[in-house]
């Protein structure tokens, strides 16, 4: 009895191993198959990218083109891919780096971008515009204590902002002294940009337009921001002419401009209803059309209730 009793014992724990070795070989087979899926939605989508910028360059869109379907999303469906396109105009953000040189010497661009932050949310402007300005001058002098990043880390560098490197050690910073946790990235990416190409009045928000010109009434620039039609020319504003003839002027490292030369192309799509990612790109038009400014973001897999339900547990 004895004997039968460490035979089916031996044979209990042969099966049950046989049955981890199975689950294990199929866990395997199945992060491949993952893994195979994740590559191929990526190659699909940079097909799909590579065509439609060969398109628009070999098309490319005239500015009251891009005005009148700017932000208007085109639905897509080709080969397991299912997304919109989003056509806008590159040109459609402040240059932060030359806003905020400017605020070091101009106190009007100064009490401008401290009311900006406050309607934004931010619970302390007067600490976060020191954080900035801190970021982009070249002394080792806190504005305000712990303004100065470069004296608490070794790595981090003043003279300018760059995007994904220095603006988020920005925000990290200004939540953990002001205790400000809600504060985020949103508001800044929504109105400022880091390229040096003008900034089209076309496509100004409101508060876009207030940073940039804060002598100039609320009702003239809540009239230009409404863009009711594509503004050609100085002539097209709705404004007075002591206003029209002043506002292209340069101002502050920005040269406004009623001309947008460079599209940016979004395109989040889904693949296999599986994966989601996100593909933007920028079209420079002119005589010679280029491609530049790819950005991937991360593909990210789609749960459905079943498997969230799951993984909860």
């Amino acid at each position: 009895m004895k004997r039968r009793g460490i035979i089916l014992f031996i044979t209990l724990a042969v099966i049950l191993l046989m049955g981890a070795t199975v689950m294990l070989i199929l866990q395997a087979q199945q992060r491949f198959q993952e893994t195979l899926n994740k590559e191929t939605a990526l190659t699909q989508g940079m097909l799909f990218v590579n065509d439609m910028s060969e398109y628009l360059i070999a098309n490319p869109l005239t500015p009251q083109e891009i005005f009148a379907g700017s932000e208007i999303p085109v639905t897509m469906a080709l080969q397991n891919i299912e997304g919109t396109v989003t056509l806008s105009s590159a040109q459609n953000r402040l240059n932060i780096n030359a806003y905020l040189k400017a605020l070091q010497h101009d106190q009007s661009a100064y009490d401008a971008m401290n009311g900006w932050l406050r309607q934004q949310g931010y619970k302390s402007p007067s600490l976060l515009l020191a954080i900035l300005l801190d970021t982009i001058d070249n002394d080792d002098q806190e504005r305000i204590s712990g303004s100065e990043i470069r004296l608490r880390d070794p790595r981090y560098q003043n003279g300018a902002i760059y995007p994904k490197r220095s603006l988020p050690t920005i925000i990290r910073v200004y939540r953990r002294l002001s205790g400000d946790q809600n504060a985020t990235l949103t508001p800044f990416l929504r109105t400022f940009g880091f390229e040096k190409s003008p900034f089209d009045l076309n496509y100004a928000t409101f508060e876009q337009l207030r940073l940039l010109y804060p002598d100039f009434p609320t009702h003239i620039l809540t009239q230009i921001s409404a863009h009711d039609s594509y503004y050609e020319s100085v002539n097209d504003l709705p404004v007075p002419y002591t206003y029209r003839r002043r506002i292209l002027t340069p101002r502050w490292g920005i040269t406004p401009t009623l001309k947008s030369n460079i599209l940016q192309a979004v395109v989040d799509y889904t693949y296999n209803r599986t994966w989601q990612g996100r593909l933007s790109f920028c079209v420079t038009l002119g005589k010679k059309p280029h491609i530049s400014h790819i950005t991937l973001s991360p593909l990210r897999r789609i749960t459905t209730g079943e498997e969230h339900e799951n993984r909860s547990r």
